[in-house]
Formats: C-alpha cells, sequence, structure tokens
C-alpha cells in the first residue's frame, strides 16, 4: 500500500485551494450580485404592495357605493319610482363591472406579489449559503496553511536524528559534570590531567608535522 506523506497531502491541498486564482473574486462577484438583486425584489415588492393598496381602498369603496346603490334603488322601488330606479341600477351595474377589473387586477398583483417574495427567500438563502461557502473556505484555508507551517517546520529537522543528538548531548553534559568535580575535589591532579592532555595534544600534533 503506497504510504501518503504528510507534507504530499499539504501540497496537494494546497493546490487544490489555489487551483483557481480567481475563486474568491467569482465568490465576490456572485455575492454583490445577489445583493443587488435583493434589494431590486425588495424595491419591487414594496412598489406592488403600494399600488395593491391603492387598488384595494378603491374596491372597498366601490363595494361601499355598489351596496348604497342597491339601497337607493330598493327605496326608489318602494315608492314607485321604477325610472329612477333604473338609472340607479345602471350606475350600480357599471361600478359592478369596475369592481370586477379591480379584484382580477389585485389578484394578478397578489400573485406577482408572492411570486417576487418567493424568489426574494431564495435570494436571501443563497446569500446565506454564499456566507456559510466562504467561512468555511477561509477556516480550510487557515487549517491548510497551519499544517504546511508544522510540515516546513517538521521539514527543518530532516537528516537528524533528534534521538541520536540528544543522547550525544546528555553524554556530553556528563562528561563536562565530571571533570568540574575532579577540579573540585582535587584541583592540582586536575591541573597535571589537563597539562598531560595538552602535551599529549601537542606531540600528536608535532608528529603529523614531521610526517
Amino acid at each position: 500500500m503506497q504510504v501518503i506523506m504528510l507534507s504530499d497531502l499539504v501540497a496537494w491541498f494546497q493546490d487544490l485551494l489555489t487551483s483557481e486564482p480567481s475563486a474568491q473574486e467569482k465568490l465576490d462577484r456572485a455575492q454583490r450580485r445577489c445583493r443587488d438583486k435583493l434589494q431590486e425584489l425588495k424595491q419591487a415588492i414594496a412598489d406592488i404592495t403600494t399600488q395593491k393598496k391603492k387598488l384595494e381602498l378603491q374596491r372597498d369603496r366601490l363595494e361601499e357605493e355598489i351596496d348604497r346603490q342597491r339601497r337607493e334603488a330598493r327605496v326608489e322601488v318602494n315608492d314607485g319610482n321604477e325610472s329612477a330606479a333604473k338609472d340607479i341600477l345602471k350606475h350600480k351595474k357599471r361600478n359592478e363591472e369596475r369592481l370586477e377589473e379591480l379584484r382580477e387586477q389585485i389578484s394578478s398583483m397578489t400573485e406577482v406579489q408572492q411570486d417576487l417574495t418567493r424568489q426574494k427567500d431564495s435570494l436571501e438563502r443563497e446569500l446565506r449559503d454564499i456566507k456559510t461557502t466562504r467561512s468555511s473556505m477561509e477556516a480550510r484555508k487557515k487549517a491548510a496553511e497551519a499544517e504546511m507551517t508544522a510540515s516546513e517546520a517538521f521539514s527543518e529537522t530532516d537528516g537528524v536524528d533528534i534521538d541520536q543528538t540528544m543522547r550525544d548531548l546528555e553524554r556530553e553534559t556528563e562528561r563536562l559534570e565530571a571533570r568540574a568535580e575532579v577540579a573540585r575535589e582535587s584541583p592540582d591532579t586536575f591541573m597535571e590531567e589537563e597539562m598531560r592532555t595538552e602535551d599529549e595534544e601537542i606531540e600528536k600534533e608535532l608528529e603529523e608535522l614531521k610526517n
């Protein structure tokens, strides 16, 4: 089975993140477009809501007018004024036709309003998804950078046996401590030993020069 080194994995992941330098810019543009479109939708919803309320006021007034005309026509009929009643009913009929048109317009506006609201809700969800994606990408990038830093720090010890180096350092420390102990307890003996060591080193170097 092939072994995947941490450094190889980090390099692969870093290449994956940086394979498309314009990815972040594309995400930024997508987010800006969503925000602009969302603002347009909100404005359109506000406009159509205002117009719809105006039509609803007209509808309410017409309904009241039609009710009033119906009552007036009944009064005229009861009073035996059929001609006056017919005139009132004619006006009522025209108002009823206008009322039907208003109701159709209001119904159409309601459908448009609902459709725009669905688009707005969808865009808001998309914006939330983009924000979540950006946060996730930033977190992954930071994690990859941290792993890369750790990997580079680890690679600086390549070719060095840490355990052996520590053992060598410990032996060297113990040797120096032993010599310090000897020098502290028997300074004369220590000096003689140092002089002998120095003489031996000089003699050795002299022999090397002769050869």
